[in-house]
């Protein structure tokens, strides 16, 4: 498993853009291509006109510049195993065949959001995250920024470690995708705490499902497969934390999601939350989105101010943990695990 054709054939690696480096190559173009997709979003945000800005704005000029450049680092390596004897199918990177799909689809996806635009014009505010064309760009984004973390989920020799950055960062970006797109439940993005009356109240606890079921199901899946340096559950948080304050320029709300990946990390080193320890797993699923929720509501309250009664925030805080907790259970649904599972 992850053999070039070159090798497979019985010869040597034809090209040095192989494993390790295509994904850390990959994972810097998509680094820039999802700040390109946050500035966008602020953009949006801020009330942008197609008539007078047209759709070549220098935020689509970054985001399509950086799919083009990952399409065409893909394409290159498929080459070069192709050249080397492998058939078509063989010649795509292991990892990388469903996010070929998803750059295929992505510049399907841009050419009907140009037509989108010409149409409708530009969206505004959370338009931006409910729109066809926008939705179409979110779910094959996420299919081919997530290639490198799939790639090195199936390298059995990659366990932890320097070589499991790429997979890192790439599941905090495909985790930002996901964040931006579910933005009206995202509360680092909008918050619903200003105001108690029953649609606040129905939204605000809505965010404290849906944000911590995201978060953690990235976060205990990579808990099951590798053994993380610390740092690297603050990295998987941090990246869509920081990109989830950019769009409504309000930075003070980074804070909770920071606090939640240096709580992961310091949970990852003192509990192992591992398959082979349960309890501690399920504790890990636990504790960390509570924390998040705990930190969440002080920073409001400290900040702006929080409405919500202690009714209200503290449920708000019971339904973080046991989100957390249920999604240990669809990850690693029994104690009885076995390496070769994965």
């Amino acid at each position: 498993m992850g053999e070039t054709a070159a090798q497979r054939l019985g010869g040597q690696n034809t090209s040095w853009l192989d494993g390790w480096r295509l994904d850390a190559i990959v994972t810097a173009l998509s680094v820039v291509l999802v700040a390109g997709v946050a500035f966008d979003f602020r953009a949006h945000a801020s009330g942008i006109s197609f008539a007078e800005e047209g759709f070549v704005t220098p935020t689509h000029m970054v985001f399509y510049s950086m799919f083009l450049a990952i399409a065409g680092v893909i394409a290159a390596r498929t080459l070069t195993e192709r050249r080397a004897g492998a058939s078509w199918i063989d010649a795509v990177p292991p990892g990388y065949a469903v996010g070929v799909i998803g750059v295929l689809l992505f510049g399907f996806a841009g050419v009907a959001d140009y037509a989108w635009h010409a149409t409708f014009g530009f969206e505004s505010g959370m338009e931006g995250l409910t729109s066809p064309s926008h939705l179409l760009i979110a779910i094959s984004a996420g299919l081919f920024l997530s290639s490198p973390a799939r790639a090195t989920w199936r390298r059995a020799e990659i366990t932890g470690g320097v070589r499991a950055l790429p997979a890192v960062v790439a599941g905090g970006l495909t985790l930002t995708i996901a964040v931006y797109f579910t933005g009206y439940l995202n509360p680092l993005m909008i918050t619903y705490t200003d105001v108690q009356n029953d649609m606040t109240l129905s939204l605000g606890m809505g965010s404290m499902v849906v944000f911590p079921a995201l978060v953690m199901g990235t976060l205990v899946m990579y808990a099951r497969r590798f053994s993380l340096p610390v740092g690297a559950y603050t990295v998987l948080v941090g990246v869509p934390a920081l990109a989830s304050v950019v769009p409504l320029e309000n930075p003070i709300l980074v804070i909770p999601g920071l606090i939640m990946g240096v709580t992961a990390d310091a949970l990852a080193a003192l509990a192992r939350p591992t398959p082979e320890r349960p309890l501690a797993f399920r504790a890990f699923g636990a504790i960390v989105p509570l924390v998040f929720a705990l930190s969440y509501v002080v920073t409001v309250e400290l900040t702006s101010g929080l409405a919500w009664s202690i009714h209200v925030w503290a449920g708000a805080v019971v339904f973080a943990a046991f989100t957390g907790l249920l999604v240990t259970y669809l990850v690693l649904p029994t104690a009885k695990w076995r390496p070769d599972a994965a």
